[in-house]
């Protein structure tokens, strides 16, 4: 598919299920609630119905109290089941979950050589919705990925997600590039969404990789092919379209 031959000359990234593959992620859901359960001292069959849908409940409200939203919602949770939750223990609750739940993603191999090749040529930024951006920044920087991108936006850190439009405005404002001249790379229909209703390109990566799984308890979603400017089906390709457009229009 490909509706555009639209000139660009920046381009931005997701990054699960984009820059990161999923794996069996049904098996590290099932992690994921372990790892909580031992640590609030529940059993994890009598844990379980209290986190279907765990990440899509609505946000618990702001509050200046020094915790990230996916904290937040680990204490509104145990607010839920009636068990004391200090600051202390959402900490160790948040890196014990989300390390059990990251063990079943893996860098995309084509990730490190695409992005060294693509930000020589044009600006790149990342836009990632994630309620605990400390793992986010981490990654990254263990991915050895971050040094290739002009600015990382977290929804955690901004307050807004995609498919939110001005999830993408820090963006486009640190690479000074108006939104018709960017690409946006991701996986999923809110970067699609996202990308179309910010007055981007959107470009969906479509690569075969185990079921998303995007919370607790939740089936695979699906994959918007019809939506997006073009479809590719790899990094690799994606390099050689994106390089190969960019001389097109020179």
């Amino acid at each position: 598919m490909n509706r555009t031959q639209a000139s660009f000359d920046a381009v931005f990234f997701d990054l699960f299920g984009t820059l990161v593959r999923y794996r069996d992620m049904a098996s590290g859901w099932d992690d994921w609630l372990k790892a909580l359960a031992e640590i609030i001292g529940q059993k994890p069959e009598q844990l379980s119905g209290h986190c279907e849908g765990f990440m899509s409940q609505p946000e618990p409200e702001i509050s200046e109290d020094g915790l990230t939203l996916y904290e937040r919602r680990l204490r509104r949770l145990c607010g839920e089941l009636e068990i004391s939750s200090p600051p202390a223990l959402l900490h160790e609750a948040a890196t014990a979950t989300i390390s059990a739940w990251g063990a079943y993603i893996t860098a995309d191999p084509d990730a490190g050589p695409v992005l060294r090749d693509l930000s020589a040529k044009f600006p790149l930024a990342l836009i990632s919705n994630f309620d605990h951006p400390p793992y986010v920044h981490g990654l990254l920087q263990q991915l050895d990925l971050r040094q290739y991108f002009a600015i990382v936006v977290v929804s955690g850190d901004v307050g807004v997600s995609k498919p939110d439009p001005r999830i993408f405005e820090p963006a486009l404002k640190a690479v000074d590039r108006s939104p018709d001249r960017v690409i946006y790379v991701g996986d999923s229909a809110e970067d699609i969404e996202g990308a179309r209703r910010a007055g981007m390109q959107p470009v969906l990566l479509d690569i075969e990789q185990e079921a998303t799984h995007n919370d607790y308890g939740s089936g695979a979603a699906a994959i918007p092919t019809d939506k997006a400017n073009w479809v590719v089906g790899s990094l690799v390709a994606l390099r050689e379209q994106l390089l190969n457009r960019s001389t097109d229009t020179e």
